[in-house]
């Protein structure tokens, strides 16, 4: 079946996002981990995204259900709009510093304490953000439909953009190359991040 998001939580052993759950692999076995939700739309219930944060629990982005957490014991716990989140979730990260950031349509969100906040994104950037990464030195990137990329640096934020066809700022995917070039894939093919600008 379709498999949306994959991160690797020890070596040999992996979790696979899809609709409607998870699948765990251990180097041997495949177990399956279903949401029970009323939600009928199967796109509202896809895991887009899934991160590991430092105390090797689960986070996983999984659309109109919300963001999931899954702990070293595999108790499953739900953050929802009760909980501070609006809209369709399609993103999750833990950084360096053990914070966790999410995001939606609706815009950017941290946990703090037992419930997610708004963060103020200055102007309407933050309703199209699609992924959130970070780079090596710590900088928050966030990758856009029509904005080209944001990066967030000691709490300020920047934008970096295509100068030429507006096409290209829509924008999805970033790695940081071991020379520390970033690289972001748009709907126009790769990119190079050369300080505001993308080219």
């Amino acid at each position: 079946n379709e498999v949306t998001s994959i991160e690797e939580i020890s070596p040999g052993n992996y979790v696979f996002g899809h609709v409607g759950g998870l699948t765990f692999y251990n180097d041997r076995d495949f177990n399956v981990l279903e949401f029970r939700d009323s939600t009928s739309n199967s796109h509202g219930k896809r895991v887009m995204d899934i991160c590991i944060d430092k105390n090797h629990n689960i986070w996983f982005a999984a659309g109109l259900l919300g963001i999931g957490f899954i702990d070293i014991n595999k108790e499953l716990k739900w953050y929802k709009e009760k909980d501070g989140l609006k809209g369709f979730i399609t993103s999750v990260i833990s950084t360096r510093s053990g914070k966790i950031y999410a995001c939606s349509e609706k815009g950017l969100f941290v946990l703090n304490g037992n419930k997610f906040r708004s963060v103020n994104t200055e102007g309407s950037w933050g309703n199209q953000i699609r992924k959130i990464f970070e780079s090596n030195d710590g900088s928050l990137y966030f990758t856009t439909s029509t904005r080209g990329i944001y990066r967030i640096v000691d709490g300020i934020p920047q934008h970096i953009k295509y100068e030429g066809d507006k096409i290209y700022n829509n924008t999805y995917s970033f790695i940081e190359r071991s020379n520390g070039d970033i690289l972001i894939g748009s709907a126009m093919g790769i990119l190079k991040v050369e300080d505001t600008i993308l080219v």
